[in-house]
């Protein structure tokens, strides 16, 4: 199997085949290249190959877009927006990445009631809040075990934010924290009873 290298990365394997099915729109192919790419410290090749394979929705490289515009570490300090990686998270959210709905769904929180709670998260302030599309994906997060996602779901629909108040469902949320938080559903459930 041929390979090709640039300074001290990881090597490419069967880069011919890989350019050949990242040409062909294959993502995972098109994240490999990106990886090669920011291995080499080749800021643009490595943005090109990994917005490709974003586009065709390979969670890995999403993931290390938004890490760059976040961070813009080292070499990627020209490219630090964090407003562009806005857009990759809510693509990661709509493909089940938990740490995203969970994360989307807070950006869209009204400020005071995202600083209620969760006090060691802020937000970032560039996006419209939108009550019910936050609820809409800390739910899906529930869905999926989240224990923050089902605390802010419960809470959501306690206080009514992004839907009617329902005391039932805050507290059908509440219960399913007693398998990891015991202590805090009970509290939560006590507060929502008296």
């Amino acid at each position: 199997m041929t390979s090709e290298r640039c300074g001290y990365n990881t090597p490419l394997y069967d880069p011919d085949e890989k350019r050949r099915k990242a040409q062909n729109g294959d993502g995972y192919a098109q994240f490999k290249l990106g990886q090669f790419y920011q291995g080499c410290t080749a800021v643009e090749q490595t943005m090109k190959w990994y917005k490709k394979a974003a586009h065709n929705n390979n969670l890995q490289a999403i993931n290390k877009l938004i890490t760059i515009y976040q961070s813009g570490d080292g070499m990627f300090a020209s490219v630090k927006d964090r407003k562009k990686g806005w857009p990759y998270k809510e693509q990661a959210a709509k493909l089940g990445s938990v740490d995203y709905q969970l994360d989307v769904g807070f950006e869209y929180l009204p400020t005071d009631f995202a600083n209620y709670l969760f006090d060691d998260w802020k937000q970032d302030g560039y996006v419209s809040p939108n009550p019910t599309k936050s609820l809409g994906l800390f739910e899906k997060a529930a869905r999926q075990g989240s224990t923050r996602a089902i605390f802010a779901s419960g809470m959501m629909y306690q206080y009514g934010m992004g839907t009617t108040a329902s005391s039932d469902k805050a507290k059908e949320y509440y219960l399913q924290l007693q398998k990891t938080m015991p202590k805090l559903s009970a509290q939560l459930i006590n507060q929502l009873e008296n």
